[in-house]
């Protein structure tokens, strides 16, 4: 399955580029997805357990991880995923 991941701010300069499309699984989840994501923004993201670095706001189709089932949130074919260096309110 396609899934976009989308990088804004900062983040789309440490990707060098908005964004990029990966080729996943299905049953792919969140985190499978940011792993895939260039090392120099993954050292923003994630804190070294693996956790989401705050204030760092992960988006799933207008949804913030942090309603859903965080980096566990499962994907399907044509999700889009917005990686953002801080809380973006999406209407």
């Amino acid at each position: 399955m396609k899934i976009e991941i989308m990088f804004v701010q900062e983040y789309y300069q440490l990707a060098g580029r908005p964004k990029i499309v990966v080729d996943l699984p299905e049953g792919s989840t969140v985190k499978d997805a940011l792993e895939r994501i260039p090392e120099a923004v993954k050292e923003r993201v994630f804190n070294e357990d693996g956790s989401v670095r705050p204030p760092t706001d992960i988006i799933v189709n207008g949804r913030s991880i942090a309603f859903l089932s965080g980096l566990d949130t499962k994907l399907k074919d044509g999700d889009r995923i917005i990686v953002s260096p801080r809380p973006l309110f999406v209407v």
